[in-house]
């Protein structure tokens, strides 16, 4: 369980999901040094390499996120979808015109 200051902190984090990885690599890190886990320290590296792994799908998701979408995309799709909404009616009473 986290503490309460660990609690208020990621409550507070501009970011969460890189802040708990942060908090996560801090406790791995910490298990990782300790002398009485040396016959684990391979397993905490390979936490530790996840827990990067994960920061860098956090961070590589969010530049999607924020990559403006083309104008001529959101032309198409706004296009595309009025037409199946549009013409969505016509098929549906063909389908249905036999119950």
């Amino acid at each position: 369980p986290l503490s309460v200051p660990e609690l208020n902190e990621l409550a507070t984090a501009d970011n969460m999901p890189l802040a708990l990885c942060t908090s996560l690599s801090i406790t791995a890190n910490m298990v990782k040094n300790d002398p009485r886990q040396s016959s684990a320290a391979l397993l905490w590296w390979n936490i530790d390499d996840h827990i990067a792994q994960l920061s860098q799908i956090i961070t590589d998701c969010e530049r999607i996120v924020r990559t403006p979408v083309p104008l001529a995309y959101s032309a198409h799709t706004s296009r595309l979808l009025t037409m199946w909404t549009g013409t969505l009616p016509f098929v549906l009473v063909g389908c249905f015109s036999g119950v």
